[in-house]
Protein backbone atom coordinates (compact mmCIF):
# COMPACT_ATOMS: atom_id res chain seq x y z
CA UNK A 1 0.00 0.00 0.00
CA UNK A 2 3.26 2.25 0.94
CA UNK A 3 4.45 1.68 -2.34
CA UNK A 4 1.90 3.06 -4.28
CA UNK A 5 2.23 6.45 -2.73
CA UNK A 6 6.03 6.28 -1.94
CA UNK A 7 7.36 5.28 -4.96
CA UNK A 8 8.16 8.36 -6.59
CA UNK A 9 10.51 9.22 -3.65
CA UNK A 10 12.56 6.20 -3.01
CA UNK A 11 10.00 5.08 0.02
CA UNK A 12 10.71 7.99 1.97
CA UNK A 13 7.93 10.66 3.03
CA UNK A 14 8.82 13.95 1.53
CA UNK A 15 5.69 16.06 0.37
CA UNK A 16 2.40 16.58 2.61
CA UNK A 17 0.24 15.02 0.22
CA UNK A 18 2.04 11.73 0.80
CA UNK A 19 0.95 12.03 4.35
CA UNK A 20 -2.55 12.89 3.23
CA UNK A 21 -2.56 9.68 1.09
CA UNK A 22 -1.82 7.50 3.54
CA UNK A 23 -3.95 8.88 6.49
CA UNK A 24 -6.60 7.72 3.94
CA UNK A 25 -5.12 4.62 2.84
CA UNK A 26 -3.87 2.81 5.97
CA UNK A 27 -6.47 4.31 8.42
CA UNK A 28 -9.20 5.43 6.42
CA UNK A 29 -9.30 9.04 7.27
CA UNK A 30 -11.24 11.43 5.62
CA UNK A 31 -9.95 14.10 3.38
CA UNK A 32 -10.80 16.57 6.32
CA UNK A 33 -9.57 14.98 9.08
CA UNK A 34 -5.95 14.04 6.75
CA UNK A 35 -5.79 18.10 7.03
CA UNK A 36 -5.95 18.06 10.59
CA UNK A 37 -2.73 16.06 10.78
CA UNK A 38 -1.22 17.79 8.14
CA UNK A 39 -2.02 21.11 9.53
CA UNK A 40 -0.56 20.15 12.74
CA UNK A 41 2.39 19.42 11.30
CA UNK A 42 2.54 22.87 9.22
CA UNK A 43 2.61 23.87 12.42
CA UNK A 44 5.38 21.71 13.82
CA UNK A 45 2.34 21.15 17.01
CA UNK A 46 3.83 18.31 19.09
CA UNK A 47 0.44 17.99 20.98
CA UNK A 48 -1.75 17.83 18.27
CA UNK A 49 -0.04 15.38 15.82
CA UNK A 50 0.20 12.81 18.98
CA UNK A 51 -3.47 13.52 19.61
CA UNK A 52 -4.23 11.57 16.32
CA UNK A 53 -1.83 8.92 16.75
CA UNK A 54 -4.50 7.06 18.68
CA UNK A 55 -7.31 7.79 15.61
CA UNK A 56 -4.43 6.59 13.31
CA UNK A 57 -3.98 3.51 14.98
CA UNK A 58 -7.66 2.29 15.51
CA UNK A 59 -8.60 2.96 11.63
CA UNK A 60 -5.49 1.03 10.78
CA UNK A 61 -6.79 -2.23 12.92
CA UNK A 62 -10.13 -1.70 11.41
CA UNK A 63 -8.28 -2.19 7.89
CA UNK A 64 -6.51 -5.20 9.44
CA UNK A 65 -3.25 -4.18 9.86
CA UNK A 66 -1.58 -4.91 12.80
CA UNK A 67 -1.63 -1.61 15.92
CA UNK A 68 2.30 -2.41 16.25
CA UNK A 69 3.33 -1.47 11.99
CA UNK A 70 0.51 1.39 12.56
CA UNK A 71 2.51 2.67 15.67
CA UNK A 72 6.04 2.25 13.78
CA UNK A 73 4.50 3.95 10.78
CA UNK A 74 3.01 6.98 12.62
CA UNK A 75 6.03 7.74 14.36
CA UNK A 76 7.29 8.24 10.70
CA UNK A 77 4.99 10.56 9.88
CA UNK A 78 5.45 12.69 12.97
CA UNK A 79 9.36 12.34 11.92
CA UNK A 80 8.38 14.07 8.88
CA UNK A 81 6.74 17.28 10.88
CA UNK A 82 10.13 18.46 10.99
CA UNK A 83 10.63 19.41 7.39
CA UNK A 84 7.03 19.29 6.46
CA UNK A 85 6.32 21.21 2.50
CA UNK A 86 3.43 20.17 0.12
CA UNK A 87 5.26 18.83 -2.98
CA UNK A 88 5.49 22.28 -5.47
CA UNK A 89 6.96 23.88 -2.18
CA UNK A 90 9.56 20.98 -1.49
CA UNK A 91 10.31 21.16 -5.43
CA UNK A 92 11.19 24.80 -5.70
CA UNK A 93 13.11 24.84 -2.39
CA UNK A 94 15.35 21.56 -3.55
CA UNK A 95 16.28 23.96 -6.52
CA UNK A 96 17.04 26.68 -4.37
CA UNK A 97 18.89 24.84 -1.76
CA UNK A 98 20.95 23.24 -4.60
CA UNK A 99 22.13 26.42 -6.11
CA UNK A 100 22.83 28.33 -2.27
CA UNK A 101 24.79 25.28 -1.45
CA UNK A 102 26.66 25.73 -4.56
CA UNK A 103 27.67 28.67 -4.16
CA UNK A 104 28.30 28.59 -0.28
CA UNK A 105 30.99 25.91 -1.31
CA UNK A 106 32.54 27.57 -3.98
CA UNK A 107 32.22 31.37 -3.04
CA UNK A 108 31.87 31.24 0.63
CA UNK A 109 33.06 34.45 1.37
CA UNK A 110 30.25 35.70 -1.29
CA UNK A 111 27.38 33.69 -0.36
CA UNK A 112 27.81 35.21 4.16
CA UNK A 113 28.28 38.37 2.63
CA UNK A 114 24.65 38.23 0.75
CA UNK A 115 23.18 36.48 3.27
CA UNK A 116 24.38 38.82 6.21
CA UNK A 117 23.66 41.81 3.95
CA UNK A 118 20.14 40.34 4.06
CA UNK A 119 19.62 40.27 7.74
CA UNK A 120 21.13 43.30 8.22
CA UNK A 121 19.45 45.41 11.04
CA UNK A 122 18.40 41.47 12.92
CA UNK A 123 21.42 41.37 15.44
CA UNK A 124 20.97 37.52 16.48
CA UNK A 125 20.78 36.50 12.65
CA UNK A 126 23.86 38.64 12.15
CA UNK A 127 25.59 36.91 14.84
CA UNK A 128 24.73 33.59 13.96
CA UNK A 129 25.96 33.81 10.44
CA UNK A 130 29.37 35.88 11.74
CA UNK A 131 30.17 32.90 13.90
CA UNK A 132 29.43 30.33 10.84
CA UNK A 133 31.91 32.62 9.23
CA UNK A 134 34.45 32.31 11.54
CA UNK A 135 33.75 28.38 11.40
CA UNK A 136 35.23 28.68 7.90
CA UNK A 137 37.71 30.83 8.68
CA UNK A 138 36.60 34.21 7.13
CA UNK A 139 37.23 37.15 9.04
CA UNK A 140 34.52 40.34 9.16
CA UNK A 141 36.45 43.21 9.24
CA UNK A 142 35.45 45.83 10.48
CA UNK A 143 33.61 49.39 8.25
CA UNK A 144 36.07 51.53 6.81
CA UNK A 145 34.85 54.87 5.20
CA UNK A 146 36.70 54.07 2.06
CA UNK A 147 36.32 50.48 1.63
CA UNK A 148 33.20 49.38 2.64
CA UNK A 149 29.83 49.15 0.37
CA UNK A 150 26.16 49.71 1.54
CA UNK A 151 26.25 46.32 2.31
CA UNK A 152 28.26 43.75 3.19
CA UNK A 153 31.11 43.23 0.85
CA UNK A 154 33.90 40.66 0.18
CA UNK A 155 37.34 42.40 0.78
CA UNK A 156 40.88 40.06 0.27
CA UNK A 157 38.84 36.32 0.64
CA UNK A 158 36.94 38.53 4.01
CA UNK A 159 33.85 39.93 4.78
CA UNK A 160 33.88 43.70 5.15
CA UNK A 161 31.01 45.28 7.32
CA UNK A 162 28.81 47.60 5.81
CA UNK A 163 28.06 51.25 5.95
CA UNK A 164 24.07 50.87 6.11
CA UNK A 165 24.48 48.61 9.09
CA UNK A 166 25.96 51.68 11.15
CA UNK A 167 22.60 52.80 13.05
CA UNK A 168 21.72 56.80 12.56
CA UNK A 169 24.02 56.51 8.89
CA UNK A 170 20.84 55.92 6.68
CA UNK A 171 21.11 54.56 3.04
CA UNK A 172 20.78 57.74 1.30
CA UNK A 173 24.07 59.54 3.28
CA UNK A 174 25.97 56.01 2.43
CA UNK A 175 24.83 55.99 -1.26
CA UNK A 176 26.38 60.21 -0.92
CA UNK A 177 29.46 58.55 0.76
CA UNK A 178 30.13 55.95 -2.14
CA UNK A 179 29.26 58.03 -4.93
CA UNK A 180 31.43 60.75 -4.07
CA UNK A 181 34.44 58.28 -2.94
CA UNK A 182 34.31 56.99 -6.40
CA UNK A 183 35.70 60.32 -7.69
CA UNK A 184 38.74 60.04 -5.57
CA UNK A 185 39.14 57.63 -2.11
CA UNK A 186 38.86 60.34 1.09
CA UNK A 187 42.68 60.96 1.68
CA UNK A 188 42.10 62.00 5.65
CA UNK A 189 39.20 62.58 8.13
CA UNK A 190 39.01 66.49 7.49
CA UNK A 191 39.19 65.71 3.62
CA UNK A 192 35.71 63.45 4.45
CA UNK A 193 33.98 66.39 6.00
CA UNK A 194 34.85 69.02 3.86
CA UNK A 195 33.59 66.97 0.74
CA UNK A 196 30.35 65.13 3.15
CA UNK A 197 29.47 68.33 4.49
CA UNK A 198 27.82 70.07 1.79
CA UNK A 199 26.16 66.97 0.79
CA UNK A 200 24.30 67.00 3.83
CA UNK A 201 26.00 64.76 6.21
CA UNK A 202 24.73 65.31 9.93
CA UNK A 203 26.99 65.32 13.08
CA UNK A 204 25.23 62.37 14.43
CA UNK A 205 25.94 60.06 11.13
CA UNK A 206 29.82 61.34 11.60
CA UNK A 207 29.99 60.19 15.34
CA UNK A 208 28.38 56.79 14.56
CA UNK A 209 30.92 56.39 11.61
CA UNK A 210 33.92 57.50 13.83
CA UNK A 211 32.65 54.86 16.68
CA UNK A 212 32.69 52.16 15.09
CA UNK A 213 36.27 52.96 13.47
CA UNK A 214 35.17 53.74 9.80
CA UNK A 215 37.96 55.84 9.95
CA UNK A 216 40.49 54.13 12.02
CA UNK A 217 42.43 53.84 8.48
CA UNK A 218 43.47 57.41 8.90
CA UNK A 219 45.43 56.31 11.49
CA UNK A 220 44.42 59.04 14.54
CA UNK A 221 42.57 57.96 17.12
CA UNK A 222 39.21 57.69 17.80
CA UNK A 223 38.74 59.85 20.65
CA UNK A 224 41.12 62.22 18.91
CA UNK A 225 38.50 62.02 15.40
CA UNK A 226 34.87 62.05 18.01
CA UNK A 227 36.49 65.45 20.04
CA UNK A 228 37.10 66.78 16.45
CA UNK A 229 33.66 66.88 15.45
CA UNK A 230 32.11 69.73 16.90
CA UNK A 231 34.90 72.24 16.05
CA UNK A 232 35.54 70.60 12.77
CA UNK A 233 31.47 71.12 12.10
CA UNK A 234 30.96 74.73 12.98
CA UNK A 235 34.00 75.88 11.22
CA UNK A 236 32.86 74.14 8.13
CA UNK A 237 29.58 75.24 8.29
CA UNK A 238 30.65 78.78 8.82
CA UNK A 239 32.89 78.83 5.80
CA UNK A 240 30.16 77.39 3.43
CA UNK A 241 27.61 80.22 5.23
CA UNK A 242 29.85 82.72 4.22
CA UNK A 243 31.17 81.58 0.66
CA UNK A 244 33.17 84.00 0.43
CA UNK A 245 36.46 84.19 -2.41
CA UNK A 246 39.58 84.04 -0.59
CA UNK A 247 37.68 83.42 3.14
CA UNK A 248 40.46 81.79 5.36
CA UNK A 249 40.66 78.27 4.57
CA UNK A 250 37.82 76.93 7.06
CA UNK A 251 40.33 74.36 9.38
CA UNK A 252 42.90 76.78 10.28
CA UNK A 253 39.66 78.98 12.12
CA UNK A 254 39.82 75.78 14.31
CA UNK A 255 43.57 75.81 14.94
CA UNK A 256 43.85 79.39 15.09
CA UNK A 257 46.75 79.03 12.50
CA UNK A 258 45.83 80.85 9.13
CA UNK A 259 49.23 78.83 7.67
CA UNK A 260 47.99 76.16 8.03
CA UNK A 261 45.86 73.91 5.21
CA UNK A 262 43.34 71.53 6.08
CA UNK A 263 45.13 68.52 6.09
CA UNK A 264 47.64 69.89 8.94
CA UNK A 265 44.90 70.28 11.37
CA UNK A 266 46.05 69.31 14.80
CA UNK A 267 43.99 66.83 16.48
CA UNK A 268 43.42 67.13 20.56
CA UNK A 269 46.09 65.02 22.37
CA UNK A 270 43.80 62.81 24.01
CA UNK A 271 44.37 58.92 24.89
CA UNK A 272 42.75 56.36 22.65
CA UNK A 273 39.54 55.72 24.14
CA UNK A 274 39.30 52.45 27.00
CA UNK A 275 38.48 49.06 25.00
CA UNK A 276 35.87 48.97 26.98
CA UNK A 277 34.61 52.44 25.85
CA UNK A 278 35.26 51.43 22.46
CA UNK A 279 33.21 48.38 22.37
CA UNK A 280 30.51 49.76 24.05
CA UNK A 281 30.14 52.18 21.24
CA UNK A 282 30.21 49.38 18.67
CA UNK A 283 27.71 47.20 20.65
CA UNK A 284 25.34 50.56 20.66
CA UNK A 285 26.12 51.60 17.11
CA UNK A 286 26.23 48.10 15.26
CA UNK A 287 24.47 46.09 17.49
CA UNK A 288 28.01 43.48 17.76
CA UNK A 289 31.92 43.70 18.91
CA UNK A 290 34.21 44.30 15.58
CA UNK A 291 37.52 45.36 17.54
CA UNK A 292 37.06 42.47 20.21
CA UNK A 293 35.19 41.40 22.97
CA UNK A 294 35.28 42.01 26.50
CA UNK A 295 34.92 38.63 27.18
CA UNK A 296 38.32 38.34 25.42
CA UNK A 297 39.60 38.93 28.94
CA UNK A 298 38.12 36.15 30.60
CA UNK A 299 38.55 33.53 27.88
CA UNK A 300 40.52 30.57 29.38
CA UNK A 301 37.91 30.48 32.09
CA UNK A 302 34.99 30.14 29.56
CA UNK A 303 37.10 27.61 27.76
CA UNK A 304 36.99 25.87 30.53
CA UNK A 305 33.31 25.86 30.95
CA UNK A 306 31.39 23.79 28.89
CA UNK A 307 29.44 26.51 27.32
CA UNK A 308 26.60 27.26 24.81
CA UNK A 309 26.82 30.48 23.38
CA UNK A 310 23.99 32.56 23.92
CA UNK A 311 23.09 32.55 19.98
CA UNK A 312 22.76 29.09 19.41
CA UNK A 313 20.50 28.85 22.09
CA UNK A 314 18.06 31.25 20.42
CA UNK A 315 18.33 30.03 16.96
CA UNK A 316 17.56 26.95 18.40
CA UNK A 317 14.28 28.02 19.18
CA UNK A 318 14.06 29.80 15.42
CA UNK A 319 12.32 27.57 13.18
CA UNK A 320 14.43 29.84 10.33
CA UNK A 321 17.58 28.49 11.73
CA UNK A 322 20.08 26.18 10.66
CA UNK A 323 20.49 25.39 14.47
CA UNK A 324 16.58 24.93 14.74
CA UNK A 325 15.80 22.18 16.95
CA UNK A 326 19.48 21.44 18.14
CA UNK A 327 18.74 22.19 21.77
CA UNK A 328 15.24 20.77 23.88
CA UNK A 329 13.31 22.84 26.52
CA UNK A 330 14.54 21.85 29.90
CA UNK A 331 18.32 20.98 28.50
CA UNK A 332 20.93 21.90 30.90
CA UNK A 333 23.24 24.15 29.44
CA UNK A 334 26.14 26.99 30.84
CA UNK A 335 26.34 30.75 29.52
CA UNK A 336 28.78 32.94 30.06
CA UNK A 337 28.42 36.72 29.43
CA UNK A 338 28.47 40.12 31.15
CA UNK A 339 24.92 41.26 33.48
CA UNK A 340 23.50 44.24 31.14
CA UNK A 341 20.20 44.14 33.29
CA UNK A 342 18.75 43.00 36.87
CA UNK A 343 15.15 43.54 37.50
CA UNK A 344 14.08 42.02 40.78
CA UNK A 345 10.72 41.12 42.05
CA UNK A 346 9.03 39.93 44.95
CA UNK A 347 7.20 36.40 44.51
CA UNK A 348 3.42 35.66 45.80
CA UNK A 349 5.32 34.67 49.30
CA UNK A 350 7.04 37.63 49.31
CA UNK A 351 10.40 35.94 48.46
CA UNK A 352 12.84 37.84 46.56
CA UNK A 353 13.83 36.76 42.70
CA UNK A 354 15.54 38.01 39.76
CA UNK A 355 15.03 38.50 35.94
CA UNK A 356 18.92 38.69 34.93
CA UNK A 357 20.16 39.69 31.13
CA UNK A 358 23.33 38.69 30.36
CA UNK A 359 25.08 39.32 27.46
CA UNK A 360 28.33 37.43 25.33
CA UNK A 361 29.80 37.74 22.22
CA UNK A 362 27.27 38.32 20.34
CA UNK A 363 24.13 38.37 21.98
CA UNK A 364 21.56 38.55 25.12
CA UNK A 365 19.63 36.14 27.17
CA UNK A 366 17.43 36.20 30.13
CA UNK A 367 18.33 34.05 33.29
CA UNK A 368 15.43 33.36 35.38
CA UNK A 369 16.90 33.58 39.15
CA UNK A 370 14.18 32.11 41.52
CA UNK A 371 14.09 32.11 45.09
CA UNK A 372 16.54 29.75 45.95
CA UNK A 373 18.87 30.83 43.77
CA UNK A 374 18.66 34.12 44.34
CA UNK A 375 19.08 33.70 48.47
CA UNK A 376 22.96 31.92 47.08
CA UNK A 377 23.64 34.10 43.66
CA UNK A 378 22.25 37.55 44.29
CA UNK A 379 25.44 39.13 44.66
CA UNK A 380 26.64 38.08 41.34
CA UNK A 381 24.04 39.62 39.64
CA UNK A 382 25.10 43.28 39.26
CA UNK A 383 25.11 45.35 36.15
CA UNK A 384 28.62 44.72 34.51
CA UNK A 385 29.79 41.76 36.35
CA UNK A 386 31.28 38.67 34.23
CA UNK A 387 29.36 35.91 35.45
CA UNK A 388 28.47 32.20 34.22
CA UNK A 389 25.42 30.41 34.98
CA UNK A 390 24.46 27.20 34.85
CA UNK A 391 20.15 26.18 34.27
CA UNK A 392 17.67 24.75 31.88
CA UNK A 393 15.89 26.00 29.09
CA UNK A 394 12.95 27.38 29.32
CA UNK A 395 10.72 28.37 26.28
CA UNK A 396 7.22 29.40 25.89
CA UNK A 397 5.92 30.20 22.06
CA UNK A 398 6.48 33.91 20.98
CA UNK A 399 8.73 34.34 23.62
CA UNK A 400 13.03 34.08 23.00
CA UNK A 401 14.11 31.38 25.39
CA UNK A 402 15.27 31.86 29.10
CA UNK A 403 17.60 29.71 31.43
CA UNK A 404 16.26 28.74 34.84
CA UNK A 405 19.26 29.19 37.03
CA UNK A 406 20.63 26.29 39.52
CA UNK A 407 24.13 27.90 39.72
CA UNK A 408 26.09 30.71 38.98
CA UNK A 409 29.44 32.11 39.69
CA UNK A 410 32.08 34.94 38.64
CA UNK A 411 33.78 34.76 35.53
CA UNK A 412 38.12 34.92 36.93
CA UNK A 413 40.23 37.50 34.19
CA UNK A 414 43.18 35.67 32.42
CA UNK A 415 45.81 37.56 34.34
CA UNK A 416 48.96 35.90 35.41
CA UNK A 417 48.53 34.79 39.31
CA UNK A 418 50.90 36.88 41.00
CA UNK A 419 49.85 35.26 44.92
CA UNK A 420 51.17 36.46 48.29
CA UNK A 421 53.47 33.82 49.61
CA UNK A 422 51.41 30.89 50.81
CA UNK A 423 52.88 28.05 53.10
CA UNK A 424 52.43 24.89 51.22
CA UNK A 425 49.80 23.25 53.76
CA UNK A 426 48.43 20.49 51.24
CA UNK A 427 44.84 22.10 52.51
CA UNK A 428 43.15 19.39 49.52
CA UNK A 429 43.18 16.74 52.72
CA UNK A 430 41.67 19.44 55.81
CA UNK A 431 38.48 19.76 56.97
CA UNK A 432 37.52 22.66 58.47
CA UNK A 433 36.54 26.78 58.61
CA UNK A 434 38.28 29.61 56.82
CA UNK A 435 38.16 32.84 58.54
CA UNK A 436 38.07 35.72 56.40
CA UNK A 437 38.30 39.66 57.64
CA UNK A 438 36.50 41.78 55.24
CA UNK A 439 36.09 45.60 55.59
CA UNK A 440 32.25 45.03 55.46
CA UNK A 441 29.46 42.84 53.57
CA UNK A 442 29.57 45.33 50.88
CA UNK A 443 33.29 45.71 50.29
CA UNK A 444 34.82 44.78 47.19
CA UNK A 445 36.82 42.20 49.38
CA UNK A 446 33.68 40.43 50.58
CA UNK A 447 31.97 40.22 47.06
CA UNK A 448 34.91 38.82 45.44
CA UNK A 449 35.81 36.35 48.38
CA UNK A 450 31.83 35.26 47.46
CA UNK A 451 32.34 34.59 44.62
CA UNK A 452 35.31 32.60 44.38
CA UNK A 453 33.81 30.80 47.14
CA UNK A 454 30.80 29.96 44.62
CA UNK A 455 33.42 28.39 41.97
CA UNK A 456 35.44 25.72 44.20
CA UNK A 457 32.22 24.09 45.26
CA UNK A 458 33.12 20.25 44.16
CA UNK A 459 34.00 17.81 46.93
CA UNK A 460 33.51 20.75 49.73
CA UNK A 461 35.56 21.11 52.90
CA UNK A 462 35.66 24.26 54.23
CA UNK A 463 33.50 26.25 55.77
CA UNK A 464 33.34 30.24 54.72
CA UNK A 465 32.92 32.15 57.48
CA UNK A 466 33.06 36.03 57.15
CA UNK A 467 34.46 38.40 60.02
CA UNK A 468 32.73 42.29 59.31
CA UNK A 469 34.84 44.82 60.64
CA UNK A 470 32.48 47.30 60.64
CA UNK A 471 29.93 45.51 62.92
CA UNK A 472 32.99 43.36 64.94
CA UNK A 473 30.08 39.94 63.87
CA UNK A 474 31.01 36.93 62.35
CA UNK A 475 28.55 36.07 59.44
CA UNK A 476 28.09 32.29 58.60
CA UNK A 477 27.82 32.15 54.53
CA UNK A 478 26.10 28.78 54.16
CA UNK A 479 28.86 28.30 51.65
CA UNK A 480 31.41 25.66 51.53
CA UNK A 481 34.34 25.02 49.19
CA UNK A 482 37.07 22.74 48.26
CA UNK A 483 39.82 24.54 49.54
CA UNK A 484 43.88 23.99 48.78
CA UNK A 485 46.54 25.83 48.23
CA UNK A 486 45.24 27.48 44.81
CA UNK A 487 42.38 28.79 46.35
CA UNK A 488 44.10 29.91 49.58
CA UNK A 489 46.05 31.71 47.70
CA UNK A 490 43.15 33.30 45.71
CA UNK A 491 41.59 34.63 49.37
CA UNK A 492 45.20 35.71 50.49
CA UNK A 493 45.66 37.72 47.53
CA UNK A 494 41.65 39.23 48.06
CA UNK A 495 42.27 40.03 51.90
CA UNK A 496 45.45 39.70 52.64
CA UNK A 497 47.36 37.36 54.50
CA UNK A 498 46.86 38.53 57.69
CA UNK A 499 43.31 38.47 56.81
CA UNK A 500 42.96 34.71 56.30
CA UNK A 501 42.81 32.18 58.52
CA UNK A 502 41.99 28.46 58.25
CA UNK A 503 41.39 26.26 61.55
Amino acid sequence: VLAEVLDSTCGCIVYQEQVMQICRKVASFSYGRADVVIHAMKKKKTDEIESERKAFIQGAVENFYSAEAADKLYDELAGFAKYAFNKSHAAAYSLVSYRTLYLKAKYPAEYYASLITSVMGDNVKVSEYIINCGKLGISVLPPDINKSGSGFTVSDGNIRYGLSGIKSVGEAIVDDIIRERGKKDFTSFTDFLDRMIPLGINKIQVNALASVGAFDSFGIYRSRIIASIDPLFESISDSIKRNIEGQIDMFTLVSGDTGKSSGEYEYPELPELPIGQKLALEKENIGIYVSGNLLDEYSDHIGRLDRTPVSRILAAFDENSEEFGSIKEGTTVTVSGFVSKVQRKNTKNNDMMAFVTIEDTVGEIELLVFPSAFERYSYLFTKENPVYAVGTVSYREEEPPKIIVKTAGILEKNTAHVKNEVKKDNFSNSQGKLYLRVPSLDSAAAKRSLAIAAIFTDMPNTEIILFDKSSGKYIKTGLYLHLDDFVMSEFCEICGKENTVFK
